[in-house]
C-alpha cells in the first residue's frame, strides 16, 4: 500500500492482490450508508488506467475467495469473506454460494472492457464480472452461504478511457429497526438502474470526502432491496480487495455515513 499524490489529491493505492482492512465505529446506527470512490491502475504505474483487462480461470475446479473481488464491509479479523465465520455485505463477483472444499466458487473472475452498461465491445469502462452470470454483483454472505444476492441492474464499473472523469462512486445502504433486540436484523439497499446494467452512483474528477458524503446523504431512491436478514454478527470493518495481478485498486475516499433518525 502506498499514498500517492495525484496533482495534489492524496489517494491510497493497494499493492497487487492486497486488501484494505479498516475497522470503523458508527455507534448505534439505524440507517448506515457505506460508500467508496474508486479506480484502478496498472501493477507498475500509479496513474495508468489502460490495458487492464484480465481473467482468473476457474478450470472447472472453482475459485477461492482471494480470486474474487470484494468491496464492502465484513466482520473483523484477517479472514477473507466467503470463509466460515465471516459475515460480508458488499459488491463482489462471487456467485450465490460455494461448493465444499477443496472446490470453491464457480465461474471465471474477469475484468473486461465495457461501456457503462455491459457492452463488452466498448472500451470506456472496465466491468468486473463473473463469467457464469452477469448478475453476480452483490452479496450478503454468512460464512460460505449467500443469505441474499443482487438480481440484474447493479453492475459496477471502473473508468478506463474518459478525458474528464477518473473515479467511480459506489455505495449501499443498511437499515435496522433498532440497536438492541433487533440489532442484527439488517435490510440492504443498492442502486438499481431499470432497463440498464449499472449500479454506479456517479463518475467524477472530484473523488473527495465531501463529494462521497454528498452522494451518501442523497442515496438513490430507485434501488434493489434485500432482507431483513439476521446475521450472527454485524460487520464493522471496511474491506476492499481486487484479485487481478496486472492491476491495483486505488481508493480515493471510503467510509460510512450514519443518518440520525
Amino acid at each position: 500500500m502506498i499514498v500517492y499524490d495525484r496533482g495534489g489529491e492524496k489517494l491510497v493505492i493497494m499493492d497487487v492482490r492486497e486488501a484494505l482492512v479498516q475497522p470503523f465505529d458508527a455507534a448505534e446506527w439505524t440507517d448506515l450508508r457505506v460508500g467508496f470512490m474508486l479506480s484502478i491502475t496498472s501493477a507498475t504505474a500509479n496513474d495508468n488506467i489502460s490495458s487492464l483487462t484480465s481473467n482468473i480461470t476457474d478450470n472447472g475446479q472453482g475459485l477461492q475467495s482471494p480470486d474474487l473481488y470484494w468491496i464492502g464491509i465484513k466482520t473483523g479479523g484477517d479472514r477473507f469473506p466467503g470463509k466460515a465465520g465471516t459475515q460480508f455485505i458488499g459488491f463482489t463477483n462471487a456467485p450465490g454460494g460455494s461448493l465444499p472444499p477443496p472446490r470453491g466458487f464457480l465461474g471465471d473472475s474477469k475484468i473486461v472492457s465495457s461501456d457503462s452498461n455491459i457492452n463488452t465491445s466498448a472500451s470506456t469502462f472496465y466491468w468486473p464480472r463473473n463469467s457464469a452470470n452477469v448478475r453476480h454483483t452483490f452479496q450478503v454472505m454468512d460464512g460460505l452461504t449467500a443469505r441474499a444476492q443482487a438480481i440484474d441492474g447493479s453492475q459496477i464499473h471502473f473508468v478506463q478511457n474518459n478525458a474528464t472523469v477518473y473515479a467511480t462512486c459506489i455505495a449501499f445502504r443498511l437499515t435496522r429497526p433498532d440497536t438492541r433486540s433487533n440489532a442484527r436484523q439488517i435490510t440492504v439497499q443498492i442502486k438499481k438502474t431499470v432497463g440498464f446494467h449499472n449500479g454506479d452512483l456517479e463518475y467524477t474528477n472530484n473523488p473527495s470526502k465531501a463529494e462521497l458524503q454528498s452522494q451518501l446523504a442523497n442515496f438513490p431512491t430507485t434501488v434493489q432491496q434485500f432482507g431483513p436478514i439476521t446475521l450472527p454478527e454485524v460487520p464493522d470493518t471496511i474491506f476492499c480487495y481486487t484479485p487481478w495481478s496486472n492491476s491495483r485498486l486505488r481508493i480515493h475516499a471510503a467510509g460510512v455515513y450514519s443518518v440520525t433518525p
